[in-house]
C-alpha cells in the first residue's frame, strides 16, 4: 500500500469519420495524466485530466473546419472484495467546447461496475 504510479500520454489520432455532415476524417491531439495510488491491499484510486483537441476536416465540410475541445477531470476506485473480483466507481465532469452552434456539454458522469479476472 502507498505506492504510486504516474502515466502521462501526448498523443495524435487521425482517423475516418462516418458523420458525413462534419467531415470525412478527424485529427485528434490528447493529453493524458492519471496517477494511481494504491491505497491499501484492496483499494486503488486512480484521478485523471484529460484533455483532447478534435478538428474535422475533409471534403464533406460546407462551413469550415469543425473543433472540439473535450476537457475531463475525474477518480475511479476499485475495491477486490474478493480475490479477482473488484467493484469499480467513477465520477467525472466532462465539457466541450465546440466552434459550432448547440454542440457545447457540461456533464457530471458517474459510473458502478463489477470486473473479474480470470
Amino acid at each position: 500500500s502507498g505506492a504510486v504510479q504516474m502515466r502521462a500520454s501526448l498523443g495524435r489520432s487521425i482517423e475516418p469519420d462516418d458523420d458525413a455532415v462534419t467531415g470525412s476524417y478527424a485529427d485528434t491531439w490528447s493529453l493524458n495524466f492519471s496517477p494511481t495510488i494504491q491505497a491499501t491491499g484492496k483499494i486503488t484510486l486512480e484521478p485523471f485530466a484529460r484533455f483532447y483537441n478534435r478538428r474535422y476536416k475533409g471534403e464533406q465540410l460546407t462551413a469550415g473546419e469543425a473543433t472540439r475541445k473535450i476537457y475531463m477531470v475525474g477518480a475511479e476506485a476499485d475495491y477486490e472484495f474478493r480475490r479477482n473480483m473488484f467493484l469499480m466507481a467513477s465520477i467525472s465532469r466532462e465539457q466541450r467546447d465546440s466552434n459550432r452552434a448547440n454542440l457545447d456539454y457540461k456533464a457530471n458522469v458517474f459510473g458502478l461496475g463489477l470486473k473479474v479476472q480470470f
